[in-house]
C-alpha cells in the first residue's frame, strides 16, 4: 500500500491540473514587432491593442498605421482590412451612411 502511495498522489496532482486549469486564464504569447509584417500585420498589431474596440473607418486606420510607421497605399491597407473582415476573421464590416467602417467582432 506505501508503495502505491507516490503513483496516486501524482495522479491526483495531474486530475487536479486537468480539472482546476479551465477556470484559469492562458495568456497568449507576446509578439515582438517582427510578427506584425506588412499591412495585414499592422493592422493584426492595431486588432491586438484594441483599436478597433469602436468602428473606424479606411482613413483612420491609415492615419495609425502611419503613426506605427505601416506606411502603404490605401488600396493595400483596404485589401488586407477585407480579408480580415471575412467570416471568422478578427474584424466585422459594415457599412455606414455608404462607407465602409471596421469593428472588432465579438
Amino acid at each position: 500500500m506505501t508503495n502505491n502511495l507516490p503513483d496516486l498522489i501524482k495522479r491526483i496532482e495531474t486530475l487536479e491540473r486537468a480539472v482546476f486549469a479551465k477556470n484559469t486564464k492562458v495568456l497568449a504569447p507576446s509578439l515582438s514587432a517582427e510578427d506584425y509584417k506588412g499591412p495585414r500585420g499592422g493592422i493584426s498589431r492595431l486588432v491586438d491593442e484594441g483599436f478597433f474596440a469602436t468602428q473606424k473607418s479606411l482613413p483612420e486606420v491609415r492615419q495609425k498605421l502611419i503613426e506605427y510607421e505601416y506606411v502603404y497605399r490605401t488600396q493595400s491597407i483596404a485589401n488586407a482590412l477585407d480579408r480580415l473582415s471575412r467570416p471568422g476573421a478578427p474584424l466585422v464590416l459594415l457599412r455606414m451612411g455608404g462607407k465602409k467602417v471596421y469593428g472588432r467582432r465579438k
